[in-house]
């Protein structure tokens, strides 16, 4: 399938909400030339990814689908995680989170929907597919957006992967899982593109 990979602007430079703009944007000029049109991301591009669906949804964008690995959903850092984790996480400490954070908001408060998906996790979305390692910080970001999304009646399919840290999915020389992860999240999203 083709894949448009977005070059959007980071923090501290910009702050929000000039990447989500540019985000949904950018759906809706790819859908204006596509038939069908998935979004993913991982880690911070995974909770941009979900804000961008959210927006676009709301905007009457139509976006089949979404994928998004080890996304970081709540940028107040509340998920138990966080902490529960941030001894064993090889790629990613709370102190860290922190400082991306305040960057990316600016003036901003952290609970604003725009920043933090999580708030405002809706049932009315695209399927989503959200991928995650059981040893990772941002693990209940992605338990939590997952199940509250389908509290709201929305489909969502959560695969925990055991023992994975964040964005495994990189590793596919290495790991079998980051294969099959990957391959899993092709099947997934090409489903989506087809229908």
């Amino acid at each position: 399938m083709s894949t448009f990979i977005l070059d959007y602007p980071l923090a501290p430079e910009a702050q929000l909400p000039v990447a989500l703009d540019l985000a949904v944007a950018t759906l809706r000029r790819l859908r204006d030339r596509h038939p069908a049109v998935a979004v993913a991301g991982d880690s911070a591009g995974g909770g941009l990814a979900l804000a961008a669906l959210t927006q676009a949804t709301d905007q009457g964008i139509e976006v089949a689908g979404a994928a998004v690995f080890s996304p970081w959903t709540d940028l107040s850092l509340s998920g138990a995680s966080v902490s529960a984790h941030a001894i064993g996480d090889p790629l990613l400490d709370p102190a860290y989170l922190r400082q991306s954070a305040a960057a990316y908001l600016g003036d901003t408060t952290a609970d604003d929907p725009r920043a933090s998906p999580l708030v405002n996790a809706s049932g009315g979305l695209p399927p989503i597919l959200v991928q995650v390692g059981t040893d990772e910080i941002l693990l209940d970001d992605a338990v939590r957006y997952a199940e509250a999304v389908h509290t709201a009646g929305g489909q969502v399919e959560l695969q925990v992967w055991q023992g994975m840290h964040r964005v495994f999915q990189f590793n596919v020389e290495q790991l079998g899982s980051a294969r099959r992860a990957v391959a899993s999240a092709g099947e997934f999203v090409a489903a989506r593109l087809q229908t």
